[in-house]
């Protein structure tokens, strides 16, 4: 922890692949609903920021969690996150991301 934020370092992540379609199932970010979760998909990685804008008691500030997940984890060999269909939802403080490959018509859930 630095300067009150958290930062979490993602190494390992729950993957599930169905049909062409994995879903990542990151950290617990305790408190935090899908309209203060942020995921900012680039070149390399897939970047999520969650923001817990519920003041506990004895917590005098919001509470910040930050992480990223890297394109190799879910993408073949020299393809970029950014051609896949990417999609997430917060659910109790999980974060889930959704990562289809390119080209491929599945519905979302």
């Amino acid at each position: 922890m630095k300067d009150g934020v958290l930062r979490m370092i993602v190494s390992r992540v729950k993957v599930k692949d169905h049909d062409n379609k994995c879903t990542l199932f990151l950290p617990p970010n305790t408190g935090v609903c899908g309209d203060d979760m942020l995921v900012l998909p680039n070149e390399n990685e897939v970047k999520f920021y969650g923001e817990n804008k519920e003041v506990c008691e004895h917590d005098e500030s919001c509470r910040i969690f930050m992480g990223a997940v890297k394109g190799s984890s879910f993408c073949a060999p020299g393809v970029p996150p950014l051609s896949h269909d990417i999609a997430w939802d917060a659910e109790f403080g999980v974060l889930k991301v959704r990562v289809s490959p390119p080209g491929s018509n599945i519905s979302s859930e």
